[in-house]
């Protein structure tokens, strides 16, 4: 059972559904541009946003080049 307290911290650090649509939308625009340039290689989503357990205010689009 959530406390007041934890529903009122996660409020705070939890990406909204608006936040979460905007990086992964950008997340996925950078991983395309970058298989654009290249055939030698795949761009993959991977860390906390490929998770979903990045902070809000506090994130970073980690991607992998194989």
């Amino acid at each position: 059972m959530k406390t007041p307290f934890l529903k009122n911290l996660l409020k705070e650090i939890k990406p909204s559904k608006e936040e979460e649509s905007n990086i992964k939308e950008l997340a996925n625009y950078c991983i395309k541009k970058l298989q654009s340039t290249s055939k030698d290689f795949e761009a993959v989503l991977v860390g906390s946003i490929a998770k979903g357990t990045y902070l809000r205010q506090n994130t970073d689009i980690d991607i992998f080049l194989l």
